[in-house]
Parts: C-alpha cells; sequence; structure tokens
C-alpha cells in the first residue's frame, strides 16, 4: 500500500462497498482525487509511484503507462476513473495521470475441486487461498475463461485478480512495474 489515500466528499465507505461489490459507478462517485497521508515525504518516493499500486480502501491504482496498455484489451465493463494526486496539504497537484481500476468484470471459471491449497469461507459463500500455504496455492480455471475480457475477477474466489496470457504478456513486455503484482500461470480443466 502506497502512502496515498483517497479524499472523497460523501463517506469513503459507499464508493469502496460499491468497489467491492464489483458494480459500475460513474466518476462522481468515485474519490474526488488521492493525497499523500502525512507531509515530509521525500521527493523521490513521492516521484517513484509504481505502474499499479493499492491505496487506502484496498483501491487498485494505475499509471498512465498501465493505463494506455489496457486501452488495447477487453476490458468488459471495467472503468479506468481518472484520479488527480495531490500534495499532503491537498492544494499542489503532483505531475502525472493516475486512474483508478475498478474492476466490474466476472466470470464464474474457478474450478474448487482441482485448485490446490484453497478453503471455503465459513460462510460457504466463497473460496478462498489458504493463508498458512503463504502463496502455494494451484488455482484451476475452466477453457472458456480465455473468452471474453481480458482481467476480471471470479465472485466465487477472494483476493485473485485474473487476466489472460494475451495481457500478460504485453504487461511483461511493457516491463509494467508493481511492488505486489505477482502473476501465477492458472490450471486449466
Amino acid at each position: 500500500m502506497t502512502k496515498l489515500v483517497p479524499h472523497h466528499d460523501r463517506p469513503l465507505i459507499e464508493y469502496i462497498n460499491l468497489y467491492e461489490a464489483r458494480v459500475p459507478v460513474t466518476p462522481e462517485q468515485a474519490p474526488d482525487y488521492l493525497h499523500f497521508n502525512k507531509s515530509g515525504y521525500p521527493e523521490k518516493l513521492k516521484s517513484s509511484l509504481r505502474d499499479i499500486f493499492e491505496v487506502g480502501g484496498g483501491i487498485i491504482v494505475i499509471s498512465e503507462r498501465f493505463h494506455d496498455l489496457l486501452q488495447g484489451f477487453d476490458l468488459g465493463p471495467t472503468r479506468l476513473i481518472e484520479v488527480p494526486v495531490f500534495e499532503y496539504d491537498q492544494q499542489r497537484q503532483r505531475p502525472g495521470r493516475f486512474w483508478i481500476l475498478h474492476i466490474v468484470a466476472q466470470k464464474t471459471e474457478f474450478v474448487p475441486e482441482a485448485s490446490e491449497n484453497v478453503e471455503m469461507y465459513p460462510s460457504g459463500d466463497a473460496w478462498k487461498p489458504d493463508p498458512w500455504m503463504r502463496g502455494d496455492d494451484v488455482i484451476a480455471v475452466r477453457a472458456s475463461a480465455a473468452e471474453g475480457p481480458d482481467l476480471w475477477v471470479d465472485p466465487t474466489l477472494s483476493n485473485r485478480i485474473f487476466v489472460s496470457d494475451r495481457l500478460y504478456r504485453a504487461i511483461k513486455a511493457e516491463k509494467i512495474t508493481a511492488r505486489s503484482l505477482k502473476f501465477k500461470p492458472c490450471r486449466v480443466v
């Protein structure tokens, strides 16, 4: 998570609930801007934002470079909402353009019985990677996952964003940067 926080004229939780529910929104429903959470950060830190990063509330933000790359892919109903970045004083805008990656595209393609190291939530409504396996899970999806949007989530599996092979190759070729962007292949069944 970066040192940026979203600013919203309404309670931020209203937007976060829509974001987590994968509901389409208008730009007016999204945060108005992002700002640094304290003064005194060195310029080197402030000017080195990655191409994809997370801010308060688990909101994913992307750079202009990643935004431009995504224009050549099928995003389905996913929205890219431009959001300016300000200094801590919330008066001086930082250079660069950024967008909230508001993922709406969903595909129900997860195959739990062919996956490894996943467990059902106690509520019984979704699966999650087993936290004790520390990332050693193997996620299986149906072959039909290759159809439709190139970036999506599966409502039956938490904490995973899926990208098509085509988008993965483009991200790698363009050297899109993110501290926490770890790609793992899926088992196709």
